[in-house]
């Protein structure tokens, strides 16, 4: 039986939260970010980085199988509305078809971005 909670992560999630990342880009050796993430890095990104509105993750029979990020964007080089947000979603890639994080036209663990207006 597969047991899942959701709840907002906390600097402690921050080396599972990048063991997580990491086996996502390790098959293809690159997706958005193009070095593996530390737990360090994984902080400044997407724990407690400027612009954050909340970062979620879901706890799967103990362990910690997806993580979900929102926030505005505030670097100079996105080439997005100030009152746009962005959704990154980050899925175990053995559990990416189990209904967590489930995109059916992406490839298993598939880092996900969407662009939310907040008009």
């Amino acid at each position: 039986m597969i047991n899942t909670r959701v709840r907002p992560a906390v600097t402690s999630d921050a080396p599972q939260m990048a063991t997580l990342f990491n086996s996502i880009i390790a098959p293809r050796g690159t997706t958005f970010h193009q070095i593996p993430m530390t737990a360090n890095r994984i902080q400044n990104y997407y724990i407690k980085p400027e612009g954050m509105i909340c970062v979620q993750v879901a706890i799967t029979n103990g362990r910690l199988s997806e993580f979900q990020f929102l926030g505005l964007q505030i670097s100079p080089h996105d080439q997005m509305p100030n009152s746009w947000a962005i959704i990154a979603s980050f899925v175990a890639p053995n559990l990416s078809q189990m209904g967590i994080g489930q995109n059916s036209s992406l490839p298993h663990g598939e880092l996900q971005l969407l662009l939310v207006s907040n008009n």
